[in-house]
């Protein structure tokens, strides 16, 4: 069992201001992230390492969200962090892939079934 005052102390650690406009462009949310660049506890684990130490900052919070999947970060400075992080690769599953490329899934199912890229 975890004790509130553990959990209180851990937000607390990473606590900021509301952001004025938490869906603009520019931000990304822990929720965001979770559901489209990590695939396992270890990447949240990493994503939260990477703001106690300072290689990301947390720049506001969404007050519609509850808890850190709630806290913004900037998308660029995210983006660089994560691409850092990635290993080269030559190989890419389809999910991967898309996320290679910045598609959704189906587009590049679609993509690959009218022949634009190759499986």
């Amino acid at each position: 069992m975890f004790q509130r005052q553990e959990l209180d102390m851990f937000l607390s650690s990473v606590y900021v201001n509301a952001h004025p406009t938490p869906d603009c462009g520019s931000l990304i949310s822990i929720d965001q992230i979770c559901r489209g660049y990590t695939r396992n506890g270890t990447g949240m684990v990493e994503l939260l390492q990477a703001i106690q130490a300072n290689e990301l900052t947390v720049v506001g919070y969404n007050p519609a969200r509850h808890g850190i999947s709630g806290l913004l970060l900037s998308r660029e400075q995210f983006l660089q962090w994560f691409q850092r992080r990635q290993p080269e690769l030559d190989m890419f599953s389809l999910a991967g892939a898309a996320r290679y490329l910045g598609l959704k899934e189906h587009v590049l199912y679609w993509l690959r079934d009218y022949g634009f890229i190759y499986y």
